[in-house]
């Protein structure tokens, strides 16, 4: 609206003024009248200079309007401009003395009007810093007041519920649990969030956990062939399907390799076919041989080790050798290292001091006298022997030159009674023939009788006959016996017969030549 007026103010206005003018001079001198023409700038700015040549330039008035104004306030400044600068300038003009030459000029009311042209690019700019900043506050306040609404979310997967129950109250987060069974977590603690670590959320928003029940209890499972798999295999099994009512349990065995199965115990009331998560069975699985650790018995003595020894169910072998210096039953070795480990089936074995030796002699060169003194006790017996003579030594329980230490030691020599020997029984009770050939057997003769009863004078009972009497016998013989009945009166000056006819194939070592 501005630039048309101020179009119309460079034609119709300067036009208007020229006429005035020259009305002006036409009535007061009706002389000569020189008009300036108003020289229209290449700036696009219009100056129309008014006046005469020796007016100041303090008379000169610039108009200047305020950009800010709309357009119609800015029209209404325009022409209020004007309208005082022409009144100023009809005043100045009245003041002045009238021309009466023609070399005098008259020209027109000063006053200059200038277009901004940059009005409108600078209105744009300051709308557009206001809006912008307006823009750029009402951002940096909403960014503060959501940064101090909004917390950081932790991971919480893998931790207990109580955990994100800590972090969520004094937060003012809700916590929302949704749960489901699983294998990898255990009870009660979270498998996922709705909300992932390290993100951020609203104080009041809600939180959304997924709480793991552990594994389902009621789930089928199928058992695997024990007999098949090791103990680590087993244990794994249990672990990764989380059976844990599936005790898996070891004990020794001398039969089952370590590690190996050895048996199943199924409780009452369970089917291993139909096998529940939460039923309970136990597996048995072999250790080995039980053993034991070896301690170190160095100069202990047999009476410690025979303890240790009831103590563990162990056996122990004793062996002696002779030593000067180390008191008799004081340990000098052991066959197992201290440290290492045994079977309780196994044998250990320990040597003792047995001091001094004692040399155990070859009993054929003493008498029986001589054996009897030597320092350890002997025990002597005597038997039967088809070859060894009599009064010689058939065996002895400790070899000749063996160390012996300790006059507790006891060493057994068996002496020969040669062959046995029958005496005459006859005119003998048949109540001693059972002691008599007792000692043959217990000697190592294998003597043996029969007894047959005959009428006889003799007093009942008596032996009135035998096979074999006073002579050497084998080692083996069987002697036949006859008994009186005594169911005859004794003839006079009767003599009993001295042998009996018997028949040499019923008794083999019968010589009757």
């Amino acid at each position: 609206m501005s630039k048309n007026f101020l179009g119309q103010f460079d034609n119709k206005k300067y036009e208007e003024t020229k006429q005035e003018h020259e009305e002006f001079l036409e009535q007061t001198s009706g002389g000569e009248v020189l008009i300036e023409p108003l020289v229209e700038k290449e700036t696009s700015q219009l100056e129309i200079n008014a006046g005469s040549e020796n007016t100041s330039q303090n008379d000169e008035k610039e108009v200047t309007l305020d950009p800010d104004s709309d357009d119609e306030t800015y029209t209404k400044e325009i022409k209020n401009a004007l309208i005082s600068t022409e009144k100023e300038a009809s005043k100045r003009d009245k003041a002045l003395p009238l021309a009466t030459t023609s070399n005098q000029r008259i020209s027109a009311p000063a006053h200059i009007v200038t277009k901004d042209e940059t009005f409108h690019k600078r209105k744009i700019i300051k709308y557009g810093i206001i809006a912008s900043s307006t823009i750029i506050s009402i951002l940096l306040i909403w960014l503060m007041v959501r940064g101090l609404n909004r917390i950081e979310v932790p991971d919480f997967t893998g931790s207990g519920l109580s955990e994100a129950t800590t972090w969520a109250i004094p937060n003012g987060i809700a916590i929302q649990r949704e749960e489901e069974y699983s294998l990898e977590f255990d009870e009660d603690h979270i498998i996922e969030q709705s909300h992932e670590g390290g993100s951020r959320m609203s104080r009041g928003s809600v939180l959304t956990i997924t709480v793991s029940l552990g594994a389902d209890q009621t789930e089928l499972i199928d058992l695997p062939d024990f007999e098949d798999m090791t103990t680590a295999q087993a244990r794994t099994w249990r672990q990764e399907l989380l059976v844990l009512g599936v005790n898996i349990r070891e004990e020794h065995s001398e039969e089952v390799e370590q590690n190996q199965f050895i048996r199943m115990e199924v409780p009452s009331g369970v089917d291993v076919d139909h096998f529940s998560r939460g039923d309970t069975l136990n597996i048995y699985f072999s250790q080995g041989e039980e053993t034991i650790q070896i301690p170190s018995f160095n100069n202990r003595t047999r009476e410690d080790v025979e303890s240790w020894a009831d103590e563990n169910e162990m056996t122990v072998i004793f062996e002696y050798e002779a030593h000067e210096d180390i008191p008799r039953d004081t340990v000098m070795n052991q066959d197992v290292r201290a440290g290492e480990r045994i079977a309780r089936t196994e044998t250990l074995t320990i040597t003792l001091s047995g001091g001094l030796a004692i040399l155990v002699p070859d009993f054929n060169t003493l008498t029986h006298e001589e054996a009897m003194e030597i320092g350890v006790q002997v025990t002597s017996r005597h038997r039967f022997h088809a070859t060894v003579p009599y009064g010689r030594v058939i065996s002895q329980s400790q070899p000749a030159g063996t160390e012996l230490f300790s006059a507790e030691d006891e060493v057994t020599v068996v002496y020969s009674l040669g062959l046995p020997f029958i005496n005459d029984l006859r005119g003998q009770s048949e109540g001693e023939l059972a002691s008599i050939f007792f000692d043959f057997q217990s000697r190592g003769a294998n003597i043996t009788y029969s007894v047959s009863r005959i009428s006889s004078d003799q007093p009942r009972g008596t032996v009135v006959s035998m096979s074999r009497y006073a002579e050497f016998l084998p080692m083996s013989a069987h002697i036949y016996i006859q008994v009186s009945l005594g169911d005859r009166a004794p003839a006079p000056d009767a003599v009993p017969a001295p042998s009996l006819d018997l028949d040499p194939e019923l008794d083999p070592d019968l010589d009757l030549d």
